[in-house]
């Protein structure tokens, strides 16, 4: 705020950039008394020369000066009227044009005709010290995508939306959105977003493209092949009212013998859905086919991100520990006493308060999970249980000298992911009680064991 003696002095701004006091005092006054009512805010556009070295570029920045909801006055007062005002105004100080990074990577950018140029961090923003009285042009580009797109801005320009086209390494085409807004009377806000975030949490290399597509999308390349890419990878159809469909397939690195094959369709609606990946393995090896269950969940952003579909791709299981033990799993055909390294390889180990996605070994087996503790010196496999079904149970697994240990297991669907959570049984009641009042010792056991 502005103390009631300086209301009506004589106002002038200048930049105060890293504690140095090089730029001079813009030439403009600030200008709020002629504004009466909120229909009359204004924004001007101010310039401040370098004090040292008058050859550098101006500083340029806006003042928008705004009424607050406060009674309109009077009398109109003329620009050489000594009437007294109500100072009720908010005066704002902001850049010409401010560019809006919503991609999750750093987005470059230039101005044509002058060595203006720099890059926004995800999710940040930047101004631009740009003379927006006269045409100027935005190049972008991005990491591994050198094709540059480009963005015209005319004087006095308006709200608009507008896509521009970047293109990878490979030459092919990735299509980001613009949307260009002004506030404060003037000043240009330009944000950049993608239609589409693919997020993969499978733990699965994974590639993907549009349906009828002979090669896969843009910003994809041979490590995508090999590990699973750890930043979202942005997506585009080439037209908004093409095929709206997306396929996948896993990574040739992840079963290097095998022929991965792309699965069915799905359109980017949202919802929730399932999809098999297939690996064909050679001809001459007579085993069944590779199998991975993959969740599909689409939701468009929240926040500021709401105007990007986020396609995230999840394992259809994912195992929590949270007991104090470290836990093996392995599935029921592959749970045997006998050394078999074919088995073994398999296995997955859990440590204390970790989780992991877990994909079958053979689909075309009995899907039933075990467990053992290897924390426990001769623990033994655990009998088998579902994990496609939302349950809560407690769970039995035994050592060689026949004690038994409980876990509790709980397990939800959260969107397309099935959640099994292992934890400590010690709070719960044990699953089943028996009370001896007769006056003769019984010995009980379970059937079949």
């Amino acid at each position: 705020p502005v103390p009631i003696l300086y209301c009506w002095a004589k106002m002038t701004a200048r930049p105060f950039v890293a504690n140095s006091y090089q730029w001079k005092f813009s030439d403009k006054q600030v200008h709020w008394c002629h504004i009466l009512d909120s229909s009359d805010n204004s924004l001007e556009l101010h310039e401040s020369q370098h004090a040292v070295s008058p050859k550098t570029p101006p500083y340029r920045f806006c003042v928008a000066v705004r009424r607050l909801g406060f009674p309109q006055e009077a009398l109109a007062i003329g620009p050489g009227s000594k009437a007294w005002v109500q100072p009720a105004h908010l005066i704002t100080f902001l850049p010409p044009v401010t560019l809006i990074n919503l991609l999750p990577c750093q987005l470059q950018f230039s101005l044509q005709g002058t060595s203006n140029n720099g890059e926004v961090k995800p999710g940040s923003e930047t101004p631009l010290l740009i003379d927006t009285s006269a045409l100027y042009v935005l190049d972008f580009y991005l990491e591994n995508f050198p094709g540059i797109g480009s963005l015209i801005m005319q004087p006095g320009t308006s709200a608009f939306e507008a896509r521009i086209k970047l293109s990878d390494n490979k030459s092919r085409p990735l299509y980001l959105n613009i949307k260009v807004s002004v506030r404060y009377g003037g000043s240009v806000f330009i944000t950049v977003f993608a239609p589409y975030w693919i997020v993969n949490k499978t733990g699965l290399p994974m590639l993907f493209k549009q349906e009828g597509d002979k090669i896969e999308s843009a910003g994809q390349y041979e490590e995508h092949e090999l590990a699973r890419m750890m930043a979202p990878l942005l997506f585009s159809f080439p037209e908004r009212d093409s095929n709206l469909s997306l396929v996948a397939r896993v990574g040739i690195g992840l079963n290097p013998e095998g022929k991965p094959r792309w699965c069915k369709h799905f359109y980017v609606q949202t919802g929730c859905t399932v999809r098999r990946l297939r690996v064909q393995p050679p001809s001459h090896d007579k085993r069944p086919e590779w199998v991975y269950i993959v969740g599909i969940d689409v939701r468009p952003g929240k926040g500021r991100y709401r105007l990007t579909t986020i396609i995230t791709f999840s394992p259809r299981f994912q195992i929590y520990n949270q007991s104090r033990h470290k836990i093996q799993f392995s599935q029921h055909c592959f749970a045997t006493s006998f050394q078999d390294p074919g088995a073994e390889k398999t296995f997955l180990t859990a440590h204390t308060n970790s989780s992991l996605a877990f994909h079958w070994p053979r689909l075309d087996m009995d899907q039933l999970l075990c467990m053992r503790l290897l924390d426990i010196p001769g623990s033994q496999w655990s009998g088998g249980f579902l994990i496609e079904n939302v349950d809560s149970f407690q769970l039995s697994t035994r050592d060689s000298q026949g004690r038994a240990r409980f876990l509790r297991v709980e397990i939800s669907l959260y969107f397309s992911t099935y959640c099994v959570v292992i934890s400590s049984a010690d709070n719960f009641p044990p699953p089943f009680r028996v009370d001896n009042f007769s006056e003769v010792p019984i010995t009980f056991y379970q059937t079949g064991v």
